[in-house]
């Protein structure tokens, strides 16, 4: 056992005899040493620092990079390259700064859409597939008028189950391509609109001449599931041939709609006499099929987003309500039906302007640039000539 014995002026330490100037001596020696250990210590310690806090900066723009804050974190990149101790630092920081501010590249341009669809799109399609199950449900009822309840309840059970089915199985044998889905729901919605503007036209013609040659509800039901059968299969053969992106498809949609019914209310607030009604319904139709032909036509130039058209939808429906309500404060009691059809044309309209407008800024969809597209494109055309311009459409097929 070690023993550490002291007597006045001298130490024993480990059975050595050590003076008192002698242990000064000693302890001063340790002071040395220990003073040379700390000034070491003290130089190594900002660099171990340092290097800490580099790395520690490096973890933080990764964070940035992860979290989609690409331009902060070539920033961070880039300065940590110029602050890196090793070549291999260097290195790494150099070619993360590449990544981010490829990354800032890419999200600059337009957003890619993926080759299959997406799941918004399936859902609009299997809600889509559920009424047309029940509504053919509906016509073969009206067709065959069924004598009790239970012939009269099994096909809407049959009918809406093997649509919404199909649609699953289809899919999961398959998934469906980009568009594809939106576009037979798309179709199928547009045919109903094409029979709901020929049945208006029809009754009000009928209506006119006061006979007995309006259509009687299994006429109407049979117009109405033809127009949605046929739509839904062309828009499927249509998406199938282009692939859109679901925002063109929702632009085809709304361009036909509004039109037709912008076109409908101004006609019959323009047109008095008997054959108001007649000329409302065809110059809706009119309108209708136009801007269907030219949002198929103009969609892969615009490829307006999916919330970009639901916001247009919204102006052009909030223009619609404010030219009314508009008209029928300022009119009080003297107010009239032409004048509120007017109004809402004119509100619908300047709506619709004032929406596409305020949305021109919101990022466009593309498809994946290596996905095959179609060759068929159309632009408009507007070159001057001496006495005006000349407009027309150009395009490829």
């Amino acid at each position: 056992m070690r023993r550490v014995i002291t007597e006045p002026n001298r130490l024993w330490v480990l059975g050595s005899e050590f003076g008192t100037d002698e242990v000064m001596v000693m302890s001063y020696r340790a002071l040395l040493a220990a003073s040379v250990v700390s000034v070491g210590l003290s130089f190594g310690t900002p660099a171990a620092a340092a290097e800490e806090t580099w790395h520690e900066r490096y973890e933080r723009a990764q964070e940035l990079l992860v979290q989609g804050e690409e331009g902060r974190a070539a920033g961070e990149f880039d300065a940590l390259a110029k602050t890196a101790k090793t070549t291999e630092d260097r290195a790494v920081a150099e070619e993360m700064a590449k990544v981010a501010r490829a990354r800032v590249a890419y999200e600059a341009r337009r957003p890619v859409m993926g080759h299959l669809r997406t799941s918004d799109e399936l859902s609009l399609l299997y809600t889509t597939a559920f009424a047309y199950g029940f509504g053919t449900s509906a016509w073969l009822a009206l067709q065959v008028q069924p004598k009790n309840l239970a012939t009269a309840v099994i096909p809407f059970v049959v009918i809406t189950s093997a649509a919404v089915g199909g649609v699953a199985v289809a899919d999961d044998y398959r998934p469906f391509r980009l568009g594809v889905p939106q576009s037979i729901a798309a179709g199928m919605f547009l045919g109903v609109g094409e029979g709901a503007w020929l049945v208006g036209y029809q009754h009000a013609a009928a209506t006119r001449r006061d006979d007995d040659s309006r259509w009687k509800a299994p006429t109407v039901s049979t117009v109405l599931w033809a127009g949605a059968t046929l739509g839904g299969l062309t828009g499927g053969l249509l998406g199938a041939w282009r692939e859109p992106t679901p925002g063109r498809v929702s632009f085809a949609a709304s361009a036909s709609l509004w039109p037709g019914f912008v076109a409908s209310m101004g006609a019959a607030a323009l047109r008095d006499g008997e054959r108001r009604n007649e000329t409302a319904f065809a110059a809706g139709a009119l309108a209708y099929n136009l801007g269907l032909g030219a949002a198929i036509a103009f969609g892969p130039d615009l490829s307006p987003s999916v919330a970009r058209v639901r916001f247009v939808d919204l102006g052009g429906l909030a223009g619609c309500l404010l030219g009314v309500s508009s008209y029928l404060l300022a009119t009080g009691s003297d107010n009239s039906a032409r004048g509120g059809l007017a109004a809402a044309a004119l509100g619908s309209t300047a709506g619709l302007a004032v929406s596409w407008w305020a949305t021109s800024g919101m990022k466009p969809e593309v498809r994946a640039p290596d996905e095959p597209t179609s060759a068929f494109r159309m632009s408009p055309v507007f070159a001057p000539i001496e006495h005006g311009w000349t407009v027309g459409v150009a395009g490829t097929l």
